[in-house]
């Protein structure tokens, strides 16, 4: 999502992303909020294509007429569940872990699967090993 701010908006794109990010709740929602950041509206309405496949459209205001409906991602994991898991992701990659749980959620069968998925967010190999060592250990107890 940043790669695509950063062609319309510029390097200010990784900041407005991360911003934006510690209050969506879903990766539709996170692009919603970053496309007001757009000036031309062409440009926003292409940039919502990629991220929503097309069910919002905007208007000359910049507010979309329709919005993804707020749902839970994910039934097969409890909110503190998802919480746990944002926490400990959030110590390697920062705000964004919000979205990565709730996108991975929504991938997962289960916990393990969860941890597995979000994991590879973490880019030094050493750092996500030890991440889901801990991780499994911690469902153990």
């Amino acid at each position: 999502m940043e790669t695509e701010l950063s062609r319309r908006i510029g390097p200010i794109a990784p900041i407005v992303v991360r911003k934006a990010a510690k209050n969506a709740l879903s990766i539709p929602a996170l692009a919603e909020a970053v496309a007001g950041e757009i000036a031309d509206e062409a440009q926003r309405v292409a940039f919502l294509k990629v991220f929503t496949g097309g069910d919002s459209t905007t208007r000359g205001s910049g507010h979309s007429t329709s919005r993804p409906a707020e749902t839970p991602i994910s039934q097969k994991f409890t909110a503190e569940k998802l919480q746990e898991a944002e926490t400990a992701l959030a110590q390697h990659i920062g705000a964004i872990a919000k979205v990565v749980v709730k996108r991975a959620a929504a991938k997962a069968r289960d916990e393990a699967e969860l941890y597995l998925l979000i994991s590879d967010e973490i880019k030094d190999p050493a750092e996500r090993k030890n991440f889901v060592r801990k991780a499994v250990s911690a469902r153990g107890r």
